[in-house]
């Protein structure tokens, strides 16, 4: 959505700032329509954020600083250099933001009743808050899903706001926690979010590292899914929820498991190393107890 009304109103170079999706999906998008591309990343960026961006040549700076300086700085220096910073409160990346829900429903055939997401900046959430609210003024839908945010314990400066009573998302110093992509201490669009939630009747919690992690095994084991922690949050923040509702929940995966700072390491109970020779003996003892035809 972006880079297409961004070719339409004539820029020549656009950038973002991003550590994982939005890098990336920038500098394909980029590529595909012959713009100049600039990402801006966080210091210490996964491996796997970095070489799914690079590939479509973008021209990348990875900043140490302040990462919520660094976002307002970026308008500064698209105004300066003519490159247009499509940043999480962007307006067209929330029109984008906004088919997630027109998806949702598109596939269900009607509303669910829960959509979890990751939140970070705020965008997502406004974007896909503000797709149910359209499809329900325009008699598709009866009611808006109740949407929950999911934030990391150690950096949830929305939560820490909710619980304090706060009018508004207050700058936090945040924990180490190994949800690199949300873990955004300063959220532009946190105001907005928290007036949402206020008014109605959404969510947002926050899950521990620990808890990301488990959940994030269970998808690879159960779903077929591998997924970044930060992504995994959203079935932590779940069965927070599953003992006290009940009705039809949307999860929304927002980033694969490659792309995460924090990788699981081999399970060494089901891991075997073995000669050629060596293997009918090995696989014996594996299957010894399946039933011969």
């Amino acid at each position: 959505m972006v880079v297409q009304k961004a070719v339409e109103m004539g820029w020549t170079a656009i950038g973002t700032v991003s550590t994982g999706n939005m890098a990336s999906s920038t500098a394909a998008y980029a590529a595909r329509a012959g713009l100049t591309c600039l990402l801006l990343v966080k210091k210490g960026s996964s491996a796997g954020a970095l070489v799914s961006s690079a590939v479509f040549g973008p021209l990348i700076i990875e900043v140490d600083g302040d990462y919520g300086r660094l976002f307002r700085q970026s308008y500064e220096l698209g105004r300066e250099f003519n490159i247009y910073f499509a940043n999480s409160v962007d307006p067209l990346r929330l029109e984008g933001y906004k088919l997630t829900a027109l998806e949702i429903w598109e596939q269900l055939g009607q509303a669910p009743d829960f959509v979890f997401l990751p939140v970070s900046s705020g965008g997502h959430f406004i974007g896909l808050y503000k797709g149910f609210i359209e499809l329900k003024q325009a008699g598709y839908i009866e009611k808006v899903p109740l949407l929950v945010g999911v934030q990391a314990e150690n950096c949830a400066p929305i939560v820490r706001a909710l619980e304090l009573g706060l009018e508004k998302v207050t700058k936090i110093k945040p924990a180490e926690t190994i949800a690199h992509s949300i873990a955004n201490p300063d959220p532009p669009a946190g105001d907005l979010v928290l007036k949402l939630v206020r008014e109605n009747q959404a969510r947002i919690l926050a899950v521990s590292d620990e808890e990301m992690l488990e959940a994030q095994s269970q998808l690879a084991s159960q779903e077929g899914l591998f997924v970044q922690p930060e992504s995994a949050a959203v079935l932590a923040a779940g069965r927070k929820f599953q003992d006290s509702y009940s009705g039809t929940s949307v999860l929304i995966l927002t980033g694969q498991g490659l792309k995460a700072v924090y990788q699981p390491s081999p399970d060494h109970r089901n891991y075997y190393r073995a000669r050629v020779d060596d293997l009918p003996v090995l696989l014996r003892s594996l299957f010894s107890d399946v039933p011969e035809k």
